[in-house]
């Protein structure tokens, strides 16, 4: 019997979750019956789109170009996502997936959009006043697979809202598996991401999330056992980022303004020499100029706004920035102190303590303590261990072994250790 792989994302869900979600069956499963990697360092910044990104191709965010989740569109009112496939440089683990013959799927998976995969609904929401979900997920989608699931399971959806969202997706998820029975499926889960960023990354409705993550892990188990395919399928769960708790929003492109830095227009930003792009915990600075005296004068006026001002932990130059995995075109990196974040908008103070977004995110440095992702595999090519570490672009050479994929131009090692 030919072996599967199915993929389930578990956005934001951490190390520091470990506590919760080590006590419930569907993890003790996994953890139990096969391969349990307790701290996976993430890529910088840890973004999802980033994070899933490298979670496909093994590579970082410099390399694969998947930068941030949001592309720089200062004069809109909405920046548009990375949502489509075609951004993504270099190889993946569903392009290498294809090349084999493989039928692949893909539910909600970051960066995703107008991808070449035989059953695809992509992740991707309405921007403009004119647009409107069931319509751009029919553009960005196979469009008669999101009109056939969306009228058996559309009445699972509330919006975004959280679990019903993460309902439909399962739903979606477990008809692709018994309806067409691709060879490689990968779903991404939301409902813990939404309740961090709402709530805290300790409030119960946090733990409420992560106990549908694991009833959705133990629904696929069952599934595949009723089918006997468990024997013969890769089950991989996994986290892209955790989160940590805010106190403090830091609007650097009102300094920048200050500094005569900005052209507005209407209010909005129509021309600048400097501009802060923001990535939750982090934020890029990039310059229109780049010779080294418009950069000197750049980064006096940072060490300006870190003097004058509270909540920024390190000013990494473009280099310093590369070496860590993050966008070389940046002329700086900013890494706030844990509890603040980087607000782009300019209406408000510079220093804002009222926490107008969210009660925690992400961004952050990898590095930061307790803050890693996590890592679950069972099947016929992963034994039963637990190993403390890894790195999140070691996850697609691993899978990509483990399926002899022949991913090409990773950036990770494959973690034989784990495998059989």
């Amino acid at each position: 019997m030919k072996k599967k792989l199915i993929v389930m994302s578990f956005d934001a869900l951490g190390d520091i979750d470990s506590e919760v979600f080590e006590k419930l069956p569907g993890f003790r499963y996994l953890i139990d019956n096969g391969a349990y990697i307790k701290k996976v360092k993430s890529v910088y910044p840890t973004l999802t789109y980033a994070c899933h990104a490298s979670i496909s191709t093994g590579r970082y965010p410099r390399e694969h170009g998947i930068i941030n989740n949001l592309l720089l569109q200062p004069s809109k009112d909405k920046m548009d996502w990375y949502w489509y496939e075609k951004n993504i440089q270099g190889d993946t683990l569903f392009r290498a997936a294809r090349r084999k013959g493989l039928k692949t799927a893909a539910v909600l998976w970051p960066v995703s959009a107008k991808g070449n995969i035989d059953y695809n609904i992509a992740e991707i929401i309405p921007h403009r006043p004119w647009h409107n979900q069931v319509i751009v997920s029919l553009l960005n989608s196979n469009p008669m697979l999101v009109y056939k699931l969306d009228k058996k399971f559309g009445h699972l959806r509330k919006g975004l809202s959280q679990p019903e969202l993460d309902n439909f997706i399962e739903a979606c998820f477990l008809d692709l598996i018994k309806t067409y029975g691709p060879d490689v499926i990968m779903a991404h889960f939301i409902a813990v991401d939404e309740m961090k960023h709402n709530h805290g990354i300790h409030a119960q409705e946090v733990k409420d999330a992560i106990l549908t993550y694991d009833e959705r892990i133990r629904n696929v188990v069952e599934l595949l056992e009723s089918r006997n395919e468990l024997a013969n399928t890769n089950l991989i769960v996994l986290s892209d980022h955790s989160q940590i708790d805010l106190k403090t929003g830091l609007r650097v492109n009102s300094f920048l303004n200050e500094k005569g830095y900005f052209k507005l227009k209407g209010g909005k930003i129509n021309k600048f020499d400097a501009i802060m792009h923001e990535a939750g915990g982090a934020a890029y600075i990039y310059s229109k100029h780049m010779d080294h005296k418009s950069l000197n004068k750049l980064r006096a006026h940072l060490e300006e706004f870190r003097e004058k001002y509270e909540g920024i932990e390190e000013i990494y130059t473009s280099e310093e920035a590369e070496a860590m995995g993050a966008d070389p075109e940046c002329a700086f990196m900013l890494e706030a102190e844990a509890g603040y974040y980087f607000i782009q908008d300019m209406n408000g103070e510079i220093v804002d303590h009222s926490l107008p977004h969210h009660k925690a995110t992400h961004g952050y440095s990898p590095d930061k303590p307790n803050y890693s992702a996590v890592f679950f595999a069972i099947g016929p090519d992963f034994k039963n261990i637990t190993i403390e570490n890894a790195n999140l672009v070691d996850i697609a050479p691993t899978i990509s072994k483990a399926m002899d994929l022949g991913l090409e131009g990773a950036t990770g090692r494959r973690l034989t250790e784990i495998l059989v």
